[in-house]
């Protein structure tokens, strides 16, 4: 008898132990969304940065195909 009680201990413990280890894996994500600064969350609206990139990667592409062409004129 003394044996089922601590086995029926031991399967209390461990059930509320993992039960207790789920819902912190919830909870733990959701509060930190809900701790982020706004800043951190907004992306930075600065169009000329934007415009900076795009406009060198397309000069870059640009400068391939040109190359492409010097060395294979007719395909």
């Amino acid at each position: 008898m003394p044996e089922q009680k601590n086995r029926n201990y031991l399967q209390r413990v461990l059930i509320i132990a993992s039960g207790l280890a789920f819902l912190s894996l919830m909870i733990i994500p959701l509060v930190g969304l809900l701790w982020k600064s706004p800043e951190a969350t907004q992306p930075t609206n600065n169009p000329n940065a934007a415009a900076n990139g795009d406009l060198k990667t397309l000069q870059a592409e640009a400068q391939g195909y040109e190359q492409v062409l010097k060395r294979e004129p007719k395909i």
